[in-house]
């Protein structure tokens, strides 16, 4: 999912549950009557559910009395909404001494404006496949595996989850652990949230 969020660091943000494209910016001032060479700005701690594409940039040369942004891309991952953690960038002088400490607190939140079952992927499966689905509240969740006669073949998950986005594996086997033959599987997502009871289903195409 694509939902990009673009900050200079200060303060506190909340950031979209399971996005790519977003980005902290970090605007490294040269207070000096001379360029400033071989700066680098380094990630030196992250929450474990962020994945930045790289953790260092390096700044070729500010000039005197003037700045330079260093953009960081990261991503983030799928879990529990309200997750919450800190980011720590440092800047490094050529000789890898830090010059300046950052921080910035980050809180997860969800895009999603209902419960919902994403398609599975890849659609066909050969023979496994990524099931997604998020929840706005905490839910009792069950999600099934059904074949095209209506009959219950397997079950991912049971269980209590939280309000969040999250992904299930299905490695195309019954219960029995016995591989299933090609063909439409049908995908049953059953959420009850404060006495009500939701179910969504989307079909995937099983071919070996």
């Amino acid at each position: 999912m694509l939902f990009p969020v673009y900050f200079v660091i200060s303060g506190e943000y909340t950031v979209p549950i399971d996005t790519r494209g977003n980005h902290l910016i970090l605007a490294v001032q040269n207070a000096q009557l001379q360029p400033l060479t071989g700066v680098r700005v380094a990630v030196e701690k992250s929450p474990e559910w962020i994945r930045f594409s790289e953790e260092m940039v390096t700044l070729d040369s500010i000039p005197a009395n003037s700045s330079r942004e260093a953009e960081f891309a990261f991503q983030v991952l799928e879990g529990e909404a309200g997750r919450t953690g800190t980011v720590s960038l440092i800047i490094l002088d050529k000789e890898i001494k830090i010059l300046k400490k950052h921080t910035i607190n980050l809180k997860t939140e969800l895009s999603l404006k209902e419960t919902k079952l994403f398609p599975a992927y890849p659609n066909p499966a050969n023979p496994n496949a990524t099931i997604r689905y998020g929840l706005v509240e905490p839910s009792r969740v069950k999600l099934e595996i059904y074949n095209v006669l209506g009959q219950h073949v397997r079950t991912l998950l049971d269980g209590e989850k939280p309000a969040g986005q999250y992904h299930v594996l299905w490695d195309g086997k019954n219960n029995e652990d016995v591989p299933l033959a090609s063909g439409t599987y049908i995908v049953r997502l059953e959420t009850i949230a404060r006495g009500r009871t939701r179910l969504q289903t989307s079909k995937l195409l099983l071919r070996k």
